[in-house]
């Protein structure tokens, strides 16, 4: 299943929620004159303070109109597939809308963060398949950050990364076998998995260079941690419903919100 992306450039609904009180540690405190010259200096120190200290990004993405309707998917190509579904039928996860308009699967990323080092972290990133679904369907993980695949299936899978500016890979992972682990040298967006044995499987993984990133949850909710004060561009990509842009400005608390629609 090859979805194709369609471009648009929006700004988001936003609404900026700066408290009273400063909070100490964050790095100096920046004038209008000079924010646009020069970011925060970012250190893991003050990543972790802020992202401890403060509520962080929040917000919502939220579905217009009436959903489309999730299509069934014939598992019967393999009998343990369709065992696993025989119950409640296998439906496709491209656009996953709650009963509140919510709308999940939807990666937000800063896409002009403050200057920094970013460690790469020491724990994994964990991609499972489950009832012949990848779980999760999208996710984020630093460069260099392992990846590591599980296979909780009683059937056969491979898991094929169909990459442009890291070096593709393509893994078998019979039922029972021990996890795979991955890592992505470059940054790059929407890295397609897929299995050649079960067609319907897909997932999307972003290679970021900075932990400034989040995937909306089955309520379309998400939070993004430990951006210091100053001027922000975050993107939305939906794998099926584009891309919008919105800018955000965080206050010294470090807390805000950005809410971003779509619709097809």
């Amino acid at each position: 299943m090859t979805s194709q992306i369609m471009k648009h450039t929006m700004m988001a609904a936003l609404t900026v929620s700066i408290a009273l009180t400063g909070c100490s540690g964050g790095g100096d405190e920046e004038s209008d004159e000079s924010s646009s010259e020069s970011a925060p200096e970012t250190t893991a120190s003050n990543i972790a303070a802020a992202a401890s200290g403060a509520s962080g990004v929040s917000g919502k993405i939220s579905f217009e109109g009436t959903p489309p309707e999730r299509t069934v998917i014939e598992a019967e190509g393999d009998p343990k597939c369709a065992i696993m579904h025989k119950d409640s039928p296998l439906l496709s996860d491209k656009v996953l809308v709650d009963d509140n308009g919510g709308l999940a699967n939807v990666f937000l990323i800063v896409e002009t963060p403050p200057e920094g080092d970013y460690p790469v972290p020491e724990s994994s990133v964990k991609l499972d398949q489950i009832g012949c679904v990848y779980t999760p369907h999208v996710l984020g993980i630093q460069v260099g950050q392992t990846l590591e695949i599980h296979n909780s299936d009683d059937t056969t899978h491979n898991v094929r990364a169909v990459a442009r500016k890291n070096k593709p890979f393509n893994l078998g992972q019979p039922a029972g076998s021990k996890p795979r682990e991955k890592s992505f040298k470059n940054a790059e967006d929407g890295i397609r998995l897929k299995c050649d044995i079960h067609r319907w499987m897909t997932a999307y993984v972003f290679s970021v260079e900075h932990p400034f990133f989040a995937v909306s949850d089955e309520s379309g909710a998400f939070t993004i941690a430990g951006l210091p004060a100053g001027d922000y561009s975050i993107k939305a990509w939906h794998e099926s419903l584009g891309e919008q842009t919105g800018s955000l400005t965080v206050g010294d608390d470090g807390a805000g919100e950005i809410n971003f629609s779509f619709s097809e």
